[in-house]
């Protein structure tokens, strides 16, 4: 779960990118907590760094709740073939 904060998104976005990475490698479905713009570009820039490493085009990763989503957010979150779950 990403969780929003004044200085930005914890876990850090590295540590974010790793444990998903590791997860993904795992063969696991991805589904990532995130709302607000700030956590929804984190989550889909942890998932567009372990497709990029670790590619897997029919791994159906999601977003929880992604209520607020700009529409170039959107796009980025439709490239990578990430489900929305609202």
């Amino acid at each position: 779960m990403l969780v929003e904060t004044a200085k930005g998104v914890v876990p850090p976005l590295d540590e974010l990118k790793r444990k998903v990475l590791e997860i993904h490698k795992a063969g696991f479905q991805l589904a990532i907590h995130a709302v607000e713009p700030i956590a929804v570009d984190a989550a889909a820039s942890a998932l567009d760094y372990a497709q990029s490493n670790f590619p897997q085009p029919d791994r159906r990763h999601r977003i929880e709740h992604c209520s607020d989503c700009p529409p170039e957010l959107f796009e980025k979150l439709t490239r990578l073939n990430v489900n929305i779950v609202t």
